[in-house]
This record gives C-alpha cells, sequence and structure tokens, in this order.
C-alpha cells in the first residue's frame, strides 16, 4: 500500500515536472517567434538616404545653436534686468564698479 502510495506520489511529481518544463519551452517558442517577428518588421522597413541623414543632422544642429544662444540671451537678459531693479531701489544703491558680466563665458 504504502509502496503503491509512493510511486503514485513519483508519477504525479514527475508528470508536474514535465507540465512545467513543456510550458516554459511553449513561452520560449512564442518569444522566439515575436522577437522572429519583430526582426522581420525591422529588415523590411525602408532606411533613410544618406542626404536625408545629412540634412537631419544638420537640421539638429541649427536648432542645438539657436537653443545655446537662447541660453546666452537669457543670462543676458536676467543681467540687465537685475541692474535695472538695482536702479529702482534708489540713486545711490546700484555700485557703479559693478562689472557688467563674465565675458569668458562667451567666447
Amino acid at each position: 500500500m504504502i509502496y503503491a502510495l509512493f510511486i503514485l506520489f513519483i508519477t504525479l511529481l514527475l508528470g508536474v515536472i514535465v507540465y512545467l518544463i513543456n510550458q516554459l519551452v511553449k513561452s520560449k517558442d512564442h518569444q522566439i517567434a515575436r522577437l522572429q517577428s519583430e526582426l522581420d518588421t525591422l529588415i523590411g522597413r525602408k532606411r533613410q538616404t544618406g542626404a536625408t541623414m545629412a540634412g537631419l543632422e544638420d537640421a539638429m544642429a541649427t536648432l542645438i545653436n539657436i537653443q545655446y544662444n537662447r541660453d546666452v540671451d537669457n543670462h543676458r537678459l536676467e543681467t540687465a534686468l537685475n541692474m535695472l531693479q538695482k536702479l529702482r531701489q534708489g540713486p545711490y544703491a546700484y555700485d557703479p564698479e559693478t562689472p557688467s558680466g563674465n565675458r569668458k563665458e562667451y567666447k
């Protein structure tokens, strides 16, 4: 009797192990199929020409240059605004020896 229960338990345990292995293999097969379809999509996609890529890079460089110049201009506007706010405080609030800005930063 105990021997039969032991055999039944081992059989059930082996069945569960085989089921789990089967599920793992199906999962991996599904992942492989999904990756293969993504690869096929990438292979079928049209590529940009060299001229298009060069044009995109030039446009991006121009936009980055505009953004940098905007940052510099914002800093200059902030400096001028601070000077005017200091002048607004009174006729002697502004120190005439105050430097107008760091010129090394913009070279």
